[in-house]
């Protein structure tokens, strides 16, 4: 991979766009469901990477589903990032992918509590303005 912003690994529903923030980094931004359909494409690429690549930031801010395999599959990208002396820092979870992992308790092993994992901003809930403003 070069680095450029290009679309790895794709899949129905799913697609990766990977772009180089400097000599030896990289931000992985994967979109759409991250399930058992799309795991593999979410591998590639992780792998397709350049092997300079030091430090992998994975935004999951544009993530609308996932499954157990979702959570596998960010499991086993921490396991083989720490196996070839990558750091792998998962960023922007959002609000599915944080629910899944708080379900499955593997929340505290993908994020740790000082980590910089932040959520992904969230729309307000316009319902509660509404509400407000008719009562």
């Amino acid at each position: 991979m070069d680095g450029t912003g290009s679309a790895p690994a794709e899949e129905p529903g799913f697609h990766a766009e990977a772009n180089r923030d400097g000599n030896n980094s990289a931000t992985v931004r994967l979109c759409g469901d991250l399930d058992i359909a799309s795991a593999g494409a979410a591998r590639r690429a992780l792998e397709q990477l350049d092997a300079g690549i030091q430090q992998i930031v994975l935004d999951l801010s544009d993530i609308t589903y996932c499954d157990a395999a979702g959570v596998r599959f960010l499991l086993a990208a921490q396991k083989q990032a720490r196996t070839t002396g990558r750091d792998l820092v998962v960023r922007h979870l959002s609000r599915p992918v944080r629910r899944v992992l708080a379900i499955t308790g593997e929340l505290p092993a993908i994020c740790p509590p000082d980590s910089p994992a932040d959520e992904a901003p969230q729309p307000p809930d316009l319902r509660l303005y509404r509400a407000k403003t008719h009562a």
